[in-house]
């Protein structure tokens, strides 16, 4: 019997598990800063008001003391809950009685102070809760464990999902007095306007059982033995905690898998020899029990006087938990390692993604969201890869949502794992905003609002697009304009490119060309042509034209430009000209035929012709006819013809009485007044010569005149001289004597004078040497220098002076000797032939002089220098 109600109980409890199939959290959208937004996931603060008076050990109706299992089924209640807590929830018990958690007696839980369960960590409080004795046996029922339940869920924030279980075993509250059914049914329903409340009753005593009552606003059950119990614990639990049940199609043996990150999956063991050993990933690497609860066949006992009370060992069993918010299992397979009958659940860990499209299907950041027409889609992604998912696992999601367009709703709606709204048009400053929830499993929801999105307070602001390149071309134009024709000038062509592409007709007409007016010496006109914008010079000051500034000037242009939707785009090019002022003086050439006429030729003679030209041009037509010529030829009589089609005249001269020989002046002015009534003059003069013979005869005569004056000079050149200068120096002499070098002692004296040449020496105050006859050279000329020129010798002329007896003397190469008388110095060869003393030509001579009364031998040596001292 025993072992039926065991395997009815595990049966049922397996029911009720799969039977809660919604989510409890919702998840949030994926931010600018990290990917992903902070999902909320539900936070459930759930107060149970534990019923541990007498009544759930022992009954005393009968008169006798029995004990019950009611204890036993109650705390395994209570671990179910805790069993079943999401990371973000709590447990807290508010028992009736005290107990203590630590199975200690020394300390306990007051009335007041609830036990609190964060998480299935913390469900050995659960295990060790224990019910203090009390000194005169049976504990009593009071309603303030109620009271105190609901004074503590009105100070938890309303952010948080609140529950309050009453778990008791059916027996009248004592609230002072009595509380009857109907009235505490009424109470339960006031708490059930602000909290979501349950009603549980466990035990035989059901008169208090309030599944009877009509026109309750909360949850009853009543169970009165184990298989009872498991049925009320799946249909409170199912309504508490929303899980769904991992389908078979994803579960092969011992094999599971999934397609999609799971936040976490919890795996429930129930019934003898059921356990879970391990889940490991495809790699065999072992995934972390995030949570593990068990609960076991013997809980701990209430004792009283001594006695031990019975535990329900129909009920036990595990649950473990894999994975968790920050530590998700990925997609994919993992080998679970279990004994018995296990149960799966899972909450997927997905988010929305909602994203913007242009006309060309490429994704577009939020960002940068310019005008035009987009589509949006929208589906559920892994939370973890952020990879759209079609997995079954979701069930059939629906969408329901809104964008706002400056506050104008439009709702749109969609069924499956992605929808999307097309060509919804945006224009430059509008906001978007939207609002999206979707709905899947059994009663999963993620809403999202622009905020969970990411984008900025207020929505998404329609910015303007970056402006693109911008390109301002300028062409044409003159090389120089001519201040005269400035405005008769050829226009600059002003072509403009937006991203490369030429800006034509209404678009180029939204082009604004501007520039500093300042910055140009004469007034730019603009005219928009199809394809370009033409820019044209004029007079600043019509009135007075000739005032405008010549010379080169550089006028920055600039271009400004905003495409449709976009920022405004700015391109700059220089514009330069030059402004030449044309009105110059004319210039003159003069071209003279004749510059020598016979006086009796002057009506044979060729007209004068005065070339007429501004800038290097002939003048036109309009400025001959401005210009006025005149010209002066002295008292030669003569004529002016104007030729206005090669921009000259002829200067003709005529025979005139009176004129003589000699050089007359011919000039001409030319006076130019241009269109701005400005003067210029100009002249230009030659000079003819008039004479009575004509020029040939003149040639002729002057050559001949020439012919005689250079004979003359030639002669007078030629004329043979002797060489103005003769001497030497002690640097250029020396003399021995009796041999002693005495040249520091001796004075040199070279002269020519009256045809006579002589070189001396003094010595000790006597003067000795050696004198000739000459006659200028052959190559002795006046024109030549005095060094260049030379003294011929007469042969026979050659003697001695003084006091010295000069034995030999030597004159260049000739050699000279004295006669037997040695009064002469002769030849020393018979056919002595003339020579010349010239420029360092040395003289040598030697001989005898008395010293004291003694004949001393002596030479000297002396060469001639004709350059001037």
């Amino acid at each position: 019997m025993k072992s039926i109600k065991r395997k009815i109980a595990t049966l049922l409890f397996a029911i009720f598990v799969i039977s809660y199939l919604c989510p409890f959290f919702t998840a949030g959208l994926e931010t600018a800063a990290s990917g992903i937004s902070e999902r909320a996931s539900i936070q459930r603060e759930i107060f149970v008001v534990y019923d541990n008076s007498g009544s759930m050990y022992f009954d005393e109706s009968t008169g006798k003391k029995v004990k019950l299992q009611t204890w036993s089924r109650a705390k395994y209640a209570m671990e179910i809950f805790a069993a079943m807590l999401g990371e973000n929830d709590t447990l807290r018990i508010y028992p009736m009685n005290p107990v203590t958690t630590d199975g200690s007696y020394e300390k306990s839980k007051s009335k007041t102070d609830p036990v609190i369960v964060e998480g299935t960590k913390d469900i050995h409080k659960i295990h060790k809760m224990i019910t203090f004795s009390h000194p005169n046996g049976a504990l009593g029922t009071p309603y303030t464990a109620v009271t105190n339940a609901c004074k503590g869920l009105s100070e938890i924030g309303e952010d948080k999902e609140k529950w309050l279980i009453v778990l008791t075993d059916g027996q009248m509250f004592d609230g002072g007095k009595e509380i009857p059914k109907k009235e505490l049914a009424a109470r339960l329903n006031d708490i059930a306007k602000d909290v979501n409340v349950e009603y549980l009753c466990i035990g035989a005593g059901t008169e208090f059982d309030l599944t009877t009552e009509k026109d309750l606003l909360f949850g009853t059950s009543a169970a009165a033995e184990s298989v009872e119990l498991t049925k009320c614990l799946s249909t409170v639990c199912n309504r508490i905690f929303r899980r769904d049940a991992l389908p078979a199609a994803y579960i092969n043996g011992k094999t599971i898998s999934f397609d999609v990150t799971m936040k976490r999956i919890i795996v429930l063991a129930q019934g003898e020899g059921s356990k879970v050993s391990s889940l490991k990933n495809k790699d065999g690497n072992t995934v972390a029990e995030m949570q593990n609860s068990r609960w076991s066949a013997k809980a701990s006992t209430y004792s009283l006087s001594g006695d031990e009370y019975p535990t329900d060992k129909t009920l036990k069993g595990e649950v473990i938990s894999f994975g968790s918010e920050s530590d998700p299992l990925l997609a994919g397979e993992y080998t679970l390692d279990y004994s018995g009958d296990v149960w799966i659940f899972y909450e997927p860990d997905v988010d929305l993604d909602f994203v913007f499209t242009d006309s060309s299907g490429k994704t577009v950041d939020y960002k940068l969201l310019y005008e035009g027409n987009y589509k949006v889609s929208y589906g559920m992604k892994d939370a973890k890869t952020g990879e759209l998912t079609s997995s079954k696992l979701l069930g059939n999601p629906k969408y329901e949502g809104s964008y706002f367009i400056n506050g104008k709703e439009t709702p749109f709606t969609a069924e499956g794992f992605k929808g999307s709204v097309d060509n919804i048009p945006l224009k430059m400053g509008e906001t978007f905003e939207a609002t999206l929830t979707v709905n899947y499993l059994s009663d999963y929801s993620i809403t999202k609002t622009s905020s969970d999105f990411g984008w900025p307070d207020g929505g998404i602001k329609v910015a303007p697009r970056p402006a693109g390149d911008l390109r301002l071309e300028i062409i044409g134009g003159d090389d120089s304009y001519s201040l005269q024709k400035l405005e008769e000038g050829a226009p600059y062509i002003a072509k403009v490119y937006y991203k490369g592409e030429q800006l034509t007709g209404s678009e180029l007409e939204k082009v604004s060309l501007k520039w500093e007016p300042k910055s140009s010496n004469a007034e730019i006109k603009k005219e928009f042509a199809k394809d370009h914008w033409k820019l044209s010079l004029h007079y600043k000051d019509p009135v007075a034209p000739e005032k405008t500034e010549c010379g080169e000037c550089t006028v920055s242009i600039h271009a400004f430009y905003s495409a449709q939707g976009s920022n405004e785009a700015q391109a700059q090019s220089p514009l330069t000209y030059n402004i030449k002022d044309n009105f110059s003086p004319v210039q003159i050439e003069l071209i003279v035929p004749q510059d020598y006429i016979v006086i009796k030729d002057l009506n044979k003679s060729k007209p004068i012709t005065a070339k007429l030209s501004i800038n290097g041009r002939p003048l036109t037509a309009e400025e001959f006819a401005a210009t006025t010529i005149t010209v002066d030829c002295g008292d030669i009589k003569h004529t002016v013809t104007p030729k206005a089609e090669d921009s000259s005249c002829l200067i003709k001269l005529l025979p005139t009485d009176g004129i003589g020989e000699g050089d007359y002046s011919i000039k001409l002015n030319a006076k130019i007044v241009d269109q701005f009534g400005r003067a210029k003059d100009s002249q230009k003069s030659t000079v003819i010569s008039l004479g009575y013979i004509s020029i040939l005869l003149k040639w002729l005569i002057g050559i001949l005149i020439l012919l005689i004056i250079i004979i003359i000079i030639w002669s007078i050149a030629h004329i043979r001289v002797l060489p103005k200068h003769m001497h030497t120096t002690r640097k250029l002499s020396s003399m021995n004597f009796d041999g002693d070098d005495v040249t520091q002692s001796t004075n040199f004296l070279a002269e020519i004078k009256k045809k006579s040449a002589k070189v001396q020496g003094q010595y000790a105050g006597k003067k000795f040497g050696v004198s000739m006859d000459v006659k200028p050279g052959k190559e002795s000329y006046l024109y030549k220098s005095n060094k260049r020129r030379s003294a011929e010798v007469k042969v026979n002329s050659v003697r001695k002076f003084g006091a010295a007896k000069i034995q030999e003397a030597m004159i260049g190469s000739a050699k000279y000797v004295a006669d037997e008388s040695g009064g002469k110095l002769v030849p020393a060869l018979p056919n002595q032939k003339p020579f010349s003393l010239t420029n360092g030509t040395m003289i040598k001579f030697s001989g005898t002089i008395q010293d004291a009364g003694i004949d001393k031998d002596f030479e000297v040596t002396s060469n001639l220098n004709f350059k001037k001292k």
